[in-house]
């Protein structure tokens, strides 16, 4: 039998190539943010991944492997199969593994090179004969997610210092740019779709310049800064992002923008600020940052924004009724917004946006933040003519319409968009994840959005266990049976659900990040 421990080495290490690409994506995945990753084990998904029964049979494995001299056997199953579903996860494309770059390429070799040696020493000190060495090799397999995690955490000293070079360099380039003008766009929720309309606008008389994506850490606001910033640019939108108090003031730092836009806040990422008031303070640092000469522009839908405009001393502006700007004779349907803007002076446009979804407060954000740049109204409601975004939205099954809201997900954008289902006369099917991330706000937010979802959806499918119980005593308290509103994780499962109801005019929500695959599925 001694050709077993050889075979056995070759299907764990199938194995922990596995376990390694997904500890290193899951770090990844959280922007190595220690705060971030350890909040993702306060969810039922991230206990699932150490309290498991694959898990419970390793334990269990492990015994028989000290009283039994025929327990390698059981091993060579075990890691026989796994090896099996790595393989078969690789060939259909379905194996999770992090975005390859420089720091992940080191983390994943360095994290292996780890995992090779101690079973390299353990092989050398056990050899072939017995079961220490399988045994060694079992918990190995249980403690990879903290072997890997200790190679990211002793690897971020490096990665800091780089950070910090970075940054170093893109404020010197910033700072012998004097002409450039920077408008810094934070908040809780709608960062992104203000920065993208905002570019459209300034694109028609500027050389502008935008963070892309959701580049809105200091490493993505450097590296823009670096890499695409030229000296013709004339105004630079940047979205800023963070998790913790001090990260806005450290963004401005580097971007030193002269107008600052405030999305909104919510309690999205309570659970790293630690409280409401944290968030709104950590998201005030924009405003806190900007020069003698810098302008404040603030959502006045927005109840906490109102509290940080009333409390501004310097330049401000607002959207709100009654604000600075607002607007009148709103329309908005499927796949079009429009609306009279009307700016405090007195002077008006007709505004006509081709875009899906809640964007209301965000164009208006744009239209005032431009106007602070000379684009008066009618000329960025000619630019926002050609402007295509929001959600997308396309035909599944049955053709039926499917709103494509998955990329992230916060309680602001969860509500409206299933506001946004009301534009449909057919039946309205929401399927979505529990939100992350909100701390001691997070029951409270799950039954609002029951709520939502009773007074407007046929009928809810929850994707995970963490928050179904809030969701649904929402959801019944409003009217909803409580057999409509199911928890539901397997694609498959969910498509034959929605197929057998669904039919041209109804519609279908995807908020957040679902099951792998279901998009695909639906359309």
């Amino acid at each position: 039998m001694n050709y077993i421990i050889p075979v056995v080495i070759v299907f764990w290490v199938f194995r922990m190539a596995k376990n390694v690409l997904f500890w290193v994506y899951l770090w990844q995945l959280k922007e190595y943010h220690i705060g971030r990753f350890m909040d993702h084990f306060r969810t039922y998904r991230g206990r699932y991944l150490l309290v498991n029964s694959s898990n419970a049979v390793k334990i269990v494995l492990i015994r028989f492997l000290f009283v039994s001299s025929q327990a390698n056997i059981l091993v060579f199953i075990l890691y026989g199969l796994e090896a099996g579903k790595a393989l078969f996860d690789v060939l259909r494309g379905s194996l999770t593994r992090p975005v390859l770059t420089s720091k992940t390429l080191i983390l994943l070799l360095g994290a292996m090179a780890v995992m090779l040696a101690i079973a390299g020493a353990l092989f050398f000190f056990a050899g072939l004969r017995g079961n220490m060495f399988l045994v060694s090799l079992v918990v190995l397999d249980l403690i990879s997610p903290i072997l890997v995690s200790a190679v990211v955490l002793l690897f971020q000293p490096i990665a800091v210092f780089q950070r910090n070079r970075m940054i170093q360099k893109a404020r010197v380039k910033r700072v012998g740019m004097n002409n450039l003008l920077v408008v810094g766009i934070t908040g809780s929720y709608g960062k992104s779709s203000t920065k993208e309309l905002l570019f459209h606008i300034l694109s028609v008389k500027y050389k502008t310049l935008k963070t892309q994506k959701n580049n809105n850490s200091e490493v993505g606001i450097s590296q823009t800064i670096l890499q695409d910033l030229e000296s013709e640019h004339e105004v630079f939108v940047s979205e800023m992002g963070a998790y913790n108090k001090g990260g806005i003031r450290l963004l401005a730092s580097i971007a030193k923008p002269k107008i600052a836009v405030i999305t909104g806040i919510n309690e999205q990422h309570m659970a790293t600020f630690g409280s409401q008031a944290k968030i709104a303070e950590g998201k005030y640092e924009l405003v806190e940052s900007l020069g003698e000469n810098g302008v404040s522009i603030f959502n006045g839908f927005n109840s906490y924004c109102e509290k940080m405009y009333e409390k501004t001393r310097g330049e401000k502006r607002k959207i709100s009724k009654g604000g600075d700007l607002w607007a009148e004779n709103i329309s908005i349907t499927k796949d079009e917004i429009s609306f009279l803007a009307v700016h405090k002076q007195g002077e008006r446009a007709d505004v006509r946006v081709q875009a899906s979804g809640p964007l209301l407060e965000n164009i208006l954000l744009a239209q005032l933040a431009a106007l602070e740049m000379g684009v008066g109204l009618k000329e960025s409601a000619d630019a926002l003519s050609s402007f295509v975004g929001g959600l997308q939205v396309i035909k599944g099954i049955n053709g039926a319409d499917i709103i494509n809201s998955s990329y992230s997900a916060n309680p602001t954008g969860a509500l409206a968009d299933i506001d946004y289902m009301n534009l449909w006369q057919g039946k309205k099917i929401v399927v979505m994840p529990s939100l992350i991330e909100l701390g001691s706000s997070s029951k409270e937010v799950h039954r609002r959005i029951g709520e939502k979802i009773g007074k407007t959806a046929d009928l809810a499918i929850i994707t995970t266990k963490d928050r179904f119980k809030e969701i649904s005593e929402g959801a019944v308290a409003i009217g909803m049976k409580k057999d409509n509103i199911v928890l539901e994780e397997r694609s498959g499962v969910i498509l034959k659900t929605i197929q057998g109801i669904v039919k041209e005019g109804d519609v279908v929500l995807l908020e957040g990040r679902g099951p792998k695959g279901l998009l695909k599925l639906l359309s």
